[in-house]
């Protein structure tokens, strides 16, 4: 399982919006190579008064998956993000950045349950 993160303030208004979020979602993905629909993701615009001012738009991805990922799957998932966001016509530069946080299943909880606890069972 791959969740993503995204924030931004790029024009998102001016591109299908669904359509974009599954791109990132298969991007990251396949780039990590993951099973079909083993990814979420979540979108969040930040209106240009709450970042700072540059030149330009910018998009940060941040990526939580377990570890074991190689670093050219890594490497994969970095560049897929790039080209999913490149694919798209924006008025300005765009500078992607993407962050890959690692878990181990004794960090993580899903429906209330630990899941070092699904993985290793009494």
């Amino acid at each position: 399982m791959v969740s993503v993160i995204g924030t931004t303030d790029l024009p998102l208004h001016t591109i299908d919006i669904p359509a974009f979020v599954d791109d990132i979602g298969e991007a990251a993905r396949t780039g990590l190579g993951l099973p079909p629909n083993l990814r979420s993701v979540y979108l969040v615009p930040l209106p240009a008064e709450n970042t700072t001012v540059k030149e330009g738009y910018e998009i940060t991805f941040v990526l939580y998956s377990a570890p074991g990922k190689t670093i050219d799957q890594k490497r994969a998932a970095i560049k897929g993000l790039d080209e999913v966001v490149r694919s798209r016509e924006w008025d300005g530069p765009v500078k992607v950045v993407v962050i890959i946080k690692e878990h181990d299943p004794e960090n993580v909880g899903v429906d209330g349950v630990l899941r070092w606890d699904t993985l290793n069972p009494a």
